[in-house]
């Protein structure tokens, strides 16, 4: 539905339909109605206006002209004129607030007839200036009354239109009512799909990439470096994503690296300290060599020679830094051979070993430093019998 990349741009289009979709509807109810409330108050006024020119003319117009024909009201007064003004005055008014044709039709009809009784009352005047008999006047004045119940008639017409207007208006305004009731329920069905729909598209383009890094991450700290996040349509996840998966390409690099410069360290270090203990067990067993063989004692010097060279064919070992656990008790066993033609009777050894274990690798030549310390820390300085004693088994 959106085509953004943009957290900001998505949830501002949502926001921008879904508040679209509330107030359009809100504000056709209020044109409407607004529209209708005026029109019922302009019927109204109508209404109001003629019934109140309908007894004018009836109580008003002929009384007036009889006061006139009586001589009870001199013309100097202009009673008669007056109250015929009044009426134009306030059917003009009915006229400014009419739209209808069979309302301005009834209207111009008035207007018609109240120019007949304003020619009636000039008639009426003249006759009255020109001392004419009374007999004439009442004459017109009959006429006068005849023509005011017309007058009349079309007033209560105009306030009969009026009220079918309103009853045809009222009818419209249901009918519309029920339309527009249809239309905001579709409108409101609407909304609740977009919501439904907007929903599934926050979901799908926001919440489930943000669960799935989060679920990423902590594979991470749990020590998964092999995840990868895939590449979420919004701009801000993405470039979240793309960091994350270099984070992670490095960490792995990282950790290898260090892995192997660790291995390099601790080979270098063994190397070391190969290299350390074999010059100084060799000086000592040339020594030792040396010495039987200045004080004639020929089978202690193969003895030792013999020892000292499987000594050395294990510590050797074709370069190899573990060997099995079998090699290494032999090659302790050879290195104690030459310390016992050295020592004689002040040492002594015994080895118990778990045959299931002879074939498990073990660092080369872990075990001879503990040897040669045991002995010369404990058994060398003492002057008495020294016991070395290696024991292996499988630890439970």
């Amino acid at each position: 539905m959106y085509k953004t990349k943009s957290i900001k741009e998505t949830l501002h289009l949502t926001n921008i339909v879904v508040v679209i979709i509330t107030i359009l509807p809100l504000i056709l109810n209020t044109i409407f109605y607004t529209r209708n409330m005026m029109f019922y108050n302009r019927m109204i006024q109508n209404i109001e206006a003629a019934n109140s020119l309908s007894t004018k003319v009836k109580n008003e117009i002929d009384s007036v002209m009889w006061d006139v024909v009586s001589g009870q009201t001199d013309l100097s007064e202009n009673k008669h004129y007056r109250v015929l003004e009044e009426v134009r005055e306030d059917i003009q008014k009915i006229e400014s607030n009419t739209n209808y044709n069979t309302e301005l039709r009834l209207l111009n009809v008035s207007k018609r007839t109240l120019n007949t009784i304003e020619n009636y009352t000039d008639q009426i005047v003249d006759n009255i200036e020109n001392n004419a008999a009374v007999s004439e006047n009442e004459k017109i004045l009959v006429s006068i009354k005849d023509t005011t119940a017309l007058l009349y008639d079309i007033f209560q017409n105009f306030v009969g239109t009026e009220i079918e207007i309103v009853g045809n208006r009222n009818q419209q305004i249901m009918r519309s009512i029920v339309i527009m009731s249809i239309v905001q329920l579709i409108a409101l069905s609407f909304i609740i799909f977009l919501i439904g729909r907007n929903n599934k598209i926050l979901t799908k383009k926001i919440q489930d990439p943000v669960l799935d890094l989060s679920s990423m991450a902590d594979q991470i700290a749990g020590g998964d470096l092999s995840v990868r996040a895939d590449s979420p349509e919004i701009e801000e996840l993405k470039v979240l994503a793309k960091s994350l998966n270099t984070m992670v390409v490095n960490f792995d690099q990282l950790i290898y690296q260090n892995t192997e410069k660790q291995k390099a360290l601790n080979k270098a270090e063994i190397k070391v300290l190969q290299e350390q203990i074999t010059p100084h067990f060799v000086y000592n067993s040339l020594d030792a060599i040396l010495a039987l063989a200045e004080n004639n004692e020929g089978e202690k010097v193969k003895e030792i020679t013999y020892a000292l060279s499987n000594f050395f064919r294990i510590s050797l070992s074709k370069g190899q830094d573990w060997i099995p656990l079998e090699r290494e008790i032999s090659h302790v066993d050879n290195y104690l051979k030459v310390l016992k033609v050295r020592y004689g009777e002040m040492l002594d050894f015994t080895m118990n070993i778990d045959c299931d274990l002879e074939e498990e690798f073990i660092l080369k030549m872990i075990l001879q430093p503990i040897v040669e310390n045991a002995v010369y820390h404990g058994i060398k300085n003492t002057r008495k019998l020294g016991q070395v004693i290696i024991h292996v088994e499988k630890n439970k």
